[in-house]
């Protein structure tokens, strides 16, 4: 659509109903991944939110991957304006990964040279494995001997506490 305001509201929509409801992404997939370079940043934003929010749930994400790394890797002023979308797209790649059992997609995120993408993937990591209990996969994280990282674990291992997840094993 060519207003703005259509498009935005469309996009937060898609972000309500991948949080508050059981909503099979795949019906409105196509619409987030074109969302996801539209030249409004509000609009990119909620696009990668509800991405986010589908890929942390289990949705199949699959057919957004090739954008989504488009998106991460993206070293121009367009992304570097806006690292929430980015953040968001690492974060959705993330759990996409770990739902998939795909350690090397993590490893890369985390071997990622922009301090944003590690570390939406070491919060993102360090949250996954809190709420399953997976300590040793929680520990193989710190190995990376790497301050961002480690700072992100910290903060998702601090926010699991607060719901109520004993990290005392760690």
């Amino acid at each position: 659509d060519p207003d703005v305001e259509v498009r935005r509201e469309a996009a937060k929509a898609f972000t309500n109903i991948t949080w508050y409801q059981d909503y099979p992404v795949s019906s409105f997939l196509l619409a987030l991944m074109i969302s996801l370079k539209d030249a409004d940043t509000q609009v990119r934003r909620s696009a990668s939110r509800a991405l986010s929010n589908a890929a942390y749930k289990g949705q199949n994400i699959t057919p957004a991957l090739t954008i989504l790394k488009e998106v991460v890797s993206d070293k121009t002023v367009f992304f570097l304006q806006d690292s929430e979308t980015k953040i968001n797209a690492a974060g959705t790649l993330t759990y996409h990964y770990l739902n998939n059992e795909d350690e090397n997609g993590v490893s890369e995120l985390l071997k990622n040279e922009d301090n944003d993408v590690k570390a939406s993937a070491a919060w993102g990591a360090a949250s996954y494995y809190a709420k399953r209990k997976k300590w040793k996969k929680i520990e193989d994280l710190l190995k990376y001997k790497d301050a961002v990282i480690n700072k992100n674990i910290s903060s998702a291992l601090s926010c699991s506490q607060e719901e109520g997840i004993d990290i005392s094993p760690i």
